[in-house]
This record gives C-alpha cells, sequence and structure tokens, in this order.
C-alpha cells in the first residue's frame, strides 16, 4: 500500500468518524426536540382533557367526533390523540383511536406501560408494535383513568428523512473528500515519489557521472518534502564530490605509477645499458671500465633517491606521524642559505627578518622544505640570478618567502607546480632537472605540520614561494 492511498484512507476514515458523530448527535438531538414539543402538546391536552369516549376498544370513531386537541376541523377527520378509558379493575371501558376514522391508528399497548398511575410522560408501543406513543394518565372524577397519548409517526419519519439527508450528504462529502485529498497527497507527494525514482535509478545499475548530476525539483523548502528533496541533493552532491574525489584519486594514481615507472625505467635502462656493454666486452679497457661503473653507480644512487622520495610521500600521504620537536625555523632557512651559498659562491643571496621562530615539528623533514626551495631556486635560474629569502612574524605564525629574479612560473603552470612528477620546463635534461617530486614533498610536508606553502609572481619579476607555519 502507498503512502499516497494510506493518507487519503485515513483523511477518509477520520471524516467517516467525524460525520458519523456529528450526524447522531444532530439526529438525537433533532429528535428530542420533536419530541419535547409532543411532550409539551400532550400536558396541554392532559390540562384541558377531551370527553371520555364510551365505546369499546377498536370501536370506530364518529363520522364527526367530537373537538379534540390536535383535530382537524375541515376535510377528512384525524385526531391527533388517542385515548384509553380504564375502570378501577384497570379494564378498557372507553377509546376512541388516533388517525382517520377510515384508517384508525393501532392503540397504545397499556398493558407494557410500568406505571398507569404515575403523572410522568411515558413511552409505549402500539398493540401491533408498527408505532410508537407518548402518554400520559390523568385520573377522572368518578375514579377511572384516563390514558391519552399522542403517536410519534411524524417524529419517526422526520426522523427517518433526517437519517437519510444525512447519509446521503455524508457520502457526498466523503467522496469530494476522498478525491481532494487524492489530489492534494498526490501533488504533496509528487517530490517524494521522484526522490524515489531517481533513488531506484541509481540504485538499479551502475552509477555514472549523469546520475550523480540529477537533482529533485523543491519548490517550497520551508515544507517537510522540500527540506527531504533539499537533503537529497545534498546527499547526491556529497555523493558526485565523492565520486568525483575517487577519479580524480584513480586518475592521480594511474599518472603517479605512470610517472614512477617511467622515472624508474631510465636509470634502470642505463644500468642495464652499462651492465651489458661490459658483459659484450665492449668495455674492455680500464677507463671504459671505470666511465660504464660510475654511471651504474651514479643512476642507482638518483633511483634510490627516487625510491626514498617516493616513500617519503607514501608516508606522509597516509599520515604517520612525525616527531614533534621544538624547531627555530630561522636557524634552518640560515643554513639552507649556507648551503646554497656553498654550492653557487657567486650567487647573490640575501636573507632578511631573521628573529627566532619556533615551531613544533619534525627538524629533518622542515630542514628538507627549504633546502628543495632553495635548490629549486638555484636550478630554475640562471647563475647570476639573486635570491631573497624573508622571514616574517604575524600573530601565531610565521612566514618564509623566498624570491628570484628569473623568469617566473607561468600562470598556467602555477596550479601544478607542487603536483608530484611535474616539470615545468619539459625539455629540460634530468641530470639537472630531478624527478619533479621536490616541490611535491614541500606542500606534503608542509602540511602534515598544518600549514600551507603558495607560489606567486614575485615583486622581483621571478617566482615567490611562500611557507606559513604556526608559531609554538
Amino acid at each position: 500500500m502507498t503512502m499516497r492511498l494510506k493518507l487519503v484512507l485515513a483523511t477518509v476514515a477520520l471524516a467517516t468518524v467525524a460525520l458519523g458523530l456529528t450526524g447522531a448527535i444532530s439526529v438525537t438531538l433533532t429528535r428530542a426536540e420533536m419530541i419535547d414539543r409532543v411532550d409539551a402538546t400532550l400536558a396541554e391536552a392532559i390540562r384541558r382533557p377531551p370527553p371520555p369516549p364510551t365505546s369499546q376498544i377498536d370501536s370506530p370513531q364518529p363520522s364527526n367526533p367530537p373537538a379534540q386537541p390536535g383535530s382537524s376541523a375541515d376535510g377528512p377527520s384525524k385526531l391527533a390523540l388517542a385515548v384509553i378509558v380504564l375502570a378501577p379493575d384497570g379494564s378498557v371501558s372507553g377509546s376512541a383511536p388516533s388517525g382517520f376514522s377510515g384508517a384508525p391508528d393501532p392503540l397504545p399497548d397499556l398493558s407494557r406501560a410500568k406505571d398507569l398511575k404515575s403523572k410522568e410522560t411515558f413511552t409505549v408501543p402500539s398493540i401491533d408494535g408498527s408505532l410508537d406513543y407518548r402518554a400520559r394518565a390523568v385520573t377522572l372524577r368518578d375514579g377511572r383513568s384516563m390514558v391519552i397519548a399522542i403517536p410519534l409517526t411524524e417524529v419517526d419519519a422526520t426522523t427517518a428523512r433526517l437519517v437519510l439527508i444525512w447519509l446521503l450528504a455524508s457520502l457526498g462529502v466523503l467522496a469530494i473528500l476522498s478525491t481532494a485529498a487524492w489530489v492534494i497527497v498526490g501533488r504533496g507527494l509528487a517530490p517524494v515519489g521522484a526522490m524515489a525514482q531517481t533513488a531506484d535509478e541509481i540504485a538499479a545499475g551502475e552509477i555514472t557521472a549523469a546520475d550523480m548530476a540529477r537533482r529533485i525539483d523543491h519548490e517550497h523548502p520551508g515544507t517537510e518534502v522540500g527540506r527531504l528533496g533539499m537533503s537529497l541533493n545534498t546527499m547526491l552532491e556529497r555523493i558526485e564530490s565523492a565520486f568525483a574525489a575517487k577519479a580524480e584519486s584513480e586518475e592521480r594514481l594511474r599518472r603517479f605509477v605512470a610517472d614512477a615507472s617511467h622515472e624508474l625505467r631510465t636509470p634502470t635502462a642505463a644500468i642495464r645499458g652499462y651492465a651489458e656493454l661490459y658483459r659484450s666486452g665492449a668495455a674492455a679497457d680500464p677507463e671504459a671500465v671505470e666511465h660504464a661503473m660510475e654511471r651504474i653507480e651514479g643512476e642507482a644512487i638518483r633511483m634510490g633517491e627516487l625510491v626514498e622520495n617516493l616513500l617519503l610521500l607514501a608516508r606522509l600521504d597516509q599520515g604517520r606521524p612525525l616527531r614533534h620537536d621544538r624547531v627555530d625555523l630561522a636557524q634552518l632557512v640560515v643554513d639552507a642559505v649556507s648551503d646554497a651559498k656553498a654550492v653557487e659562491p657567486e650567487r647573490p643571496i640575501e636573507i632578511e627578518g631573521i628573529a627566532p621562530a619556533v615551531v613544533t615539528g619534525d627538524e629533518a623533514r622542515l630542514r628538507q622544505v627549504f633546502s628543495n626551495l632553495m635548490s629549486n631556486a638555484l636550478v630554475h635560474t640562471p647563475a647570476a640570478t639573486p635570491i631573497h629569502v624573508t622571514v616574517q612574524l604575524t600573530d601565531g605564525s610565521v612566514h618564509i618567502i623566498i624570491e628570484d629574479e628569473g623568469d617566473g612560473i607561468p600562470e598556467d603552470e602555477r596550479i601544478r607546480i607542487f603536483d608530484r612528477f611535474t616539470r615545468l620546463e619539459a625539455g629540460r635534461s634530468r641530470e639537472t632537472g630531478g624527478a619533479g617530486l621536490g616541490l611535491s614533498i614541500v606542500a606534503s610536508i608542509v602540511q602534515a605540520h598544518g600549514g600551507s606553502v603558495s607560489a606567486s609572481p614575485s615583486s622581483y619579476g621571478g617566482a615567490r614561494f611562500e611557507v606559513v607555519l604556526p608559531l609554538t
């Protein structure tokens, strides 16, 4: 059973109960009001009783009976009252039935009355049980009792008509209500149906990017259905983002594996080539053998460094804990500048704003950050290009800025500068350029320490790298 049908049935059931209670109360109160009016007429008849009839029970009424309260003066004679006279011993000494003279009503069955001596009004059925009377007894001067009764024919007929009208009206109201409820509930639950259909379609088969891009229309976000639609859309957006991240991660992994394989294949091929050269006897003289061994050793060292860098990135990706020592970044920057000057003594390198900047972290990894940045500046700029290093302290953080006056980084390549195996100079030799992991290692180490690193144009016209780390 659908939710729509359940809601409609529940609405119709509640309406049926409400209409039933309303109808029952209305009919009961109306009947009670009509009986009160009959009792008032009966009380008036008791105050002015008609002459006692002298005929025996069930005797026909005269064509022109004496006037009685409720009788009609014109047209066919119809008595509104039934009168029965009882002797002191309880036997009927006379009676006058109500109704038309040609078709009188059956007399009340007084044998079923509880107490005729009581002055209370009571209800009694007719002899044949076809109708009911409201009756009341009065004692005559000669000791006899006279019972005056009014038939409830009109009351019963009016009650029956009222019940029929109520039934027809209730059926009409229920028909209109059920139709309206079906339409209104259907329109209200239409977004829910669309949500269910979307969920079924997504769950039925392999989820595609097009499925994840689908959204539920919700015109009224303030309603429960609207909020449900918004929640489902949010869930779809998160699933879409998760799938996009998964696809991006898989693509990055494929590129990573391909680049790593390519980088490892180069030294491996060189080592294999020199080994085959030596085995074939082509490198027979000592100088050729020494050169081959040097190249094999150099490529082995390069391959070992590449493997170490890959392992470092893997450990950082896994979130393995680093050391938490108190490290003075200013001293690390000074050491990195000193190492750079030792490599290129003629290179002009300026350092400014050196002041103690203590952070909590892994000293070896942080030292590697500044070593890689300085090495990057040395490799990517001409030998005489100046390098500027600045240490700035702000509220709660330290900024280390390394700038050069070289050609800078093209804007379209700046966004991927920290990606792995990224070389901005496609034709640059691996002898001088490396594997393209230096800046990605910098970014991973800085992020592992809760900081950030960015690349931007330098005010000197070259490249600008800024590392931001929280102070202890």
